[in-house]
C-alpha cells in the first residue's frame, strides 16, 4: 500500500499466481492479473507497477501492458517502496539505491549502509524529506534482554553524510514554524539517548545552521506508554501536512497522535488487536490508513468538529487548543480568543495580537473592531505601525477578505506605496470589488481597470479604458475596447458605451466583424436604451446568421416579439427550416393574431413544445387540439 488509493498483493490459489490490485478509491473494486511475482508494489498514483522475483526488477504499464524498465541486481533485495510517482527505492544488505522510471538507467547508489544498519538489522521503512536532501532508513533486530532495539540513518544527500540515531520509527515534514515566514524541513522519530532510556520522541529541524537563528526544535518527550504495554514499540510515523498532527502506531496496536509544533500529546488509544504492518497517509481525512497481518484496512483520522472541545474537557489545554484551532480554521474555540487576543492587545504585544486575530477560525476575529483596535494601538520604536502588522500577519495567512482588501489599500495609496499593491494584485492577494476598484481608481485608473476586470464590473471597466487608454492616446477608435469587452464578455456595457457616445458605426463593426454570435445581447441592451426600430433593422440585415434562438429570447423578454416579422419571414422565404425561426414567426402570429391556427396547423418545422408553452402561459389559443388536427394532416 503506496498511498491511500490502491492496495497490490501478490496472491496464490490453488497454485495459480496473480497479483491483485483493490482500488480504494473506486468502492474497492478489484483487478486480478495472471502474473508471479515475488513481491509487487503500485505507484502512489496506480498505473505502473513494479514486480520483484528473487534479485530481477521489472516495471510495467498497467493499463498500456508495456514494460518501461527491468534491472537484475547484483545483491539480493531486503525492502524497496516507491518514493514518488516515478522513483523506487531499492534496499540491499549494503547499500540503499533509486531507480527512476522516466529513464533507461539501472538503479543508482545513493548511499551505503551504516554498520550499525547491518545485515542482521531487519529493513522496516525509508523515508524521503519533501525537499528530497535528506533521506532516512529504519532497521530493527531483537534486543539482547528480549524486546527490540532500532537504529535510523539519517543521510544528507547535499553534504554526503550520514548520522545514525537510536530509533525504531521516524518521518520527514515540512512545515512553517511560529514566528518564521520560510517553511522548515523537519525530522520526528521514536527513539532513545542512550541504551536503557524510555523511547522518547523527537522533533528537529534540518539543514539549518543554528548560527542563523530561530532553528525549530523541540525538547524530547518520553512517549506515554501504558502499563500493559511497557515493551510495546512504535513501528510508523506520519505527519498530516498544514495539520501537523503526528499519528504514531505502535506494535502493539496503539494510536498516538502528538502536536507537531509544540511536541504535545494529543490523544492515545489502543484501536488495533493485531500488529499493523503497513501504514500510509489518507490524503482526504489527513490521517493514516493500515493494514494489519490479517488483512483488515483501518482509517484514522480526527473528528475536527469534536477535536477543540476534547482538548479543552479533557486536556485542560487551552493554550494547545488555541494553536489547534487557529493552524486547522477548527471551531470551538471562541470563547478563548476574544480574552486571549484583549490580553495581548492590553501588553501591547503587537506581533502576538496580530497573529491570533488573524489565523482565528472561521474567521472570529478578523472583523471591522480589530482593525480599529490595531488602528489605536501605540507605535513601537523600530517597529511598523500596529495595523501594517496587522495586516502583514494576514498577507502570510492569504488572501484578504473584502473589508481588509479595501481598509489596507486605502492605507497604502494614502502613504504613496502603490508597488505594494500591484505585487498583491499579482499574488492575488485582495479581495476584487467594485469599491476596491473606486479607491484605487482615484490614484491609478489603470490599475482599477485591472480589478474592475476580475471584478465584472463592466460599466467601469469601459471608463476607465477610455480614460486611460482612449484618452491618452487622443484616439476615437474604440476597437481595441471592443475587442477586450468582447474576450471578457462584457457586451452590453460596451453597447451601452458605443450608442451613448453616438459611436453606432462602431456597433455595425463589433456585430459584423468582430461577434455576429453576440447579436442578439447587444439588440436587446439598444431596445433597453431605446434604439429606434429602423436601426435594429438595420443591424439583423447586416447580421444575416444571427442566432434566432438567443435573438427571439433577448426580444420576447422585452416584449417586443413583432419587431422580428420581416426579418424572419425574410428567413422562411429563403426556405430556412430552422426550428427556431419558425417557432419565433409562430410566437408572432399568435401575439398578433394573424390567423395563427392556420400556421399552427400547416406548418411542420416549428418546435411544437416551444409554441405549445407559448400559448399556454398567454391562454390565447387551444394549442393542443390544434396540434392534434396538426398530427391529423
Amino acid at each position: 500500500m503506496e498511498s491511500d488509493e490502491f492496495v497490490c498483493v501478490c496472491e496464490q490459489v490453488d497454485g495459480q499466481s496473480s497479483v491483485v490490485i483493490v482500488d480504494l478509491s473506486e468502492g474497492n473494486t478489484i483487478q486480478r492479473r495472471p502474473i508471479y511475482a515475488d513481491a509487487a508494489i503500485l505507484s502512489p498514483v496506480g498505473h505502473i507497477i513494479a514486480l520483484r522475483v528473487e534479485k530481477r526488477l521489472q516495471v510495467f504499464n498497467v493499463d498500456l501492458r508495456i514494460k518501461l524498465k527491468i534491472h537484475q541486481m547484483s545483491e539480493d533485495i531486503v525492502f524497496w517502496r516507491w518514493v514518488s510517482p516515478d522513483t523506487i527505492a531499492v534496499i540491499t544488505d549494503t547499500a540503499v539505491f533509486h531507480w527512476s522510471t522516466k529513464d533507461d538507467l539501472p538503479p543508482t547508489k545513493v548511499f551505503y549502509r551504516s554498520a550499525s544498519l547491518g545485515a542482521e538489522m531487519q529493513i522496516v521503512s525509508y523515508h524521503t524529506s519533501v525537499d528530497n536532501q535528506w533521506l532516512l532508513l529504519v532497521g530493527i533486530a531483537e534486543g539482547q534482554r528480549g524486546g527490540i532495539h532500532g537504529n535510523i540513518q539519517l543521510y544528507s544527500k547535499k553534504d554526503k553524510l550520514c548520522q545514525v540515531l537510536q530509533g525504531c520509527a521516524g518521518a520527514f515534514t515540512q512545515m512553517k514554524p511560529p514566528g518564521r515566514a520560510d517553511d522548515a524541513q523537519v525530522l520526528l522519530f521514536a527513539g532513545t539517548k542512550a541504551g536503557g532510556q524510555p523511547t522518547q520522541i523527537f522533533i528537529t529541524e534540518l539543514g539549518r545552521v543554528s548560527d542563523f537563528g530561530h532553528l525549530f526544535h523541540l525538547t524530547s518527550k518520553p512517549i506515554p506508554f501504558d502499563t500493559e504495554a511497557r515493551n510495546d514499540w512504535p513501528v510508523s510515523i506520519h505527519v498530516s501536512p498544514n495539520d501537523n498532527i503526528v499519528y504514531m502506531i505502535t506494535k502493539m496496536g496503539y494510536l498516538f497522535l502528538f502536536d507537531a509544533l509544540s511536541g504535545k500529546l494529543v490523544y492515545h488509544a489502543c484501536v488495533m488487536q493485531d500488529t499493523p504492518f503497513v501504514t500510509c497517509p489518507n490524503s482526504k481525512s489527513k490521517g493514516i490508513l493500515g493494514i494489519t497481518r490479517r488483512g483488515q484496512v483501518s482509517h484514522f483520522g480526527i473528528n475536527r468538529a469534536r477535536l477543540v472541545a476534547y482538548v479543552l474537557n479533557s486536556l485542560h489545554d487551552p493554550v494547545l487548543a488555541l494553536a489547534l484551532a487557529s493552524r486547522m480554521d477548527l471551531p470551538g474555540a471562541e470563547e478563548l480568543y476574544l480574552p486571549e487576543f484583549s490580553r495581548l492587545v492590553s501588553i501591547n504585544d503587537v506581533p502576538g495580537a496580530a497573529r491570533l486575530a488573524a489565523a482565528s477560525p472561521l474567521g472570529a476575529l478578523r472583523t471591522a473592531a480589530t482593525i480599529e483596535i490595531f488602528k489605536q494601538m501605540p507605535d513601537q520604536l523600530g517597529q511598523p505601525q500596529p495595523i501594517f502588522q496587522y495586516f502583514t500577519a494576514l498577507l502570510e495567512q492569504g488572501a484578504l477578505n473584502k473589508l481588509e482588501s479595501t481598509e489596507l489599500v486605502r492605507l497604502v495609496l494614502i502613504q504613496g506605496r502603490g508597488k505594494l499593491l500591484h505585487q498583491w494584485l499579482i499574488e492575488d492577494k485582495l479581495d476584487y470589488s467594485e469599491e476596491l476598484g473606486d479607491i484605487i481608481a482615484e490614484f491609478d485608473p489603470m490599475m482599477a481597470l485591472s480589478v474592475y476586470l476580475r471584478a465584472e464590473v463592466p460599466a467601469k471597466l469601459i471608463h476607465c479604458f477610455v480614460q486611460c487608454v482612449l484618452k491618452d492616446s487622443k484616439s476615437q477608435d474604440p476597437r481595441a475596447l471592443m475587442h477586450l469587452c468582447d474576450r471578457y464578455d462584457f457586451v452590453q456595457g460596451l453597447a451601452e458605451y458605443l450608442y451613448s457616445n453616438n459611436l453606432i458605426q462602431y456597433i455595425d463593426v463589433y456585430v459584423t466583424k468582430v461577434s455576429p454570435e453576440k447579436t442578439p445581447v447587444v439588440i436587446g441592451k439598444l431596445l433597453d436604451l431605446g434604439c429606434g426600430d429602423d436601426y435594429i433593422n438595420h443591424l439583423l440585415k447586416q447580421v444575416p446568421n444571427c442566432p434566432v434562438s438567443e435573438l427571439t429570447e433577448q426580444v420576447e423578454k422585452r416584449n417586443r416579439l413583432p419587431l422580428l416579422q420581416t426579418w424572419l419571414e425574410k428567413r422562411v422565404a429563403r426556405r430556412n427550416k430552422d426550428a427556431a425561426t419558425h417557432s419565433a414567426i409562430a410566437k408572432i402570429y399568435v401575439l398578433l393574431d394573424n390567423n395563427p391556427q392556420q400556421f399552427l396547423v400547416k406548418n411542420k418545422f416549428y418546435d411544437s413544445k416551444v409554441v405549445g408553452t407559448f400559448c399556454e402561459t398567454r391562454s390565447v389559443l387551444s394549442f393542443p387540439s390544434l396540434l392534434s388536427r396538426r398530427r391529423r394532416l
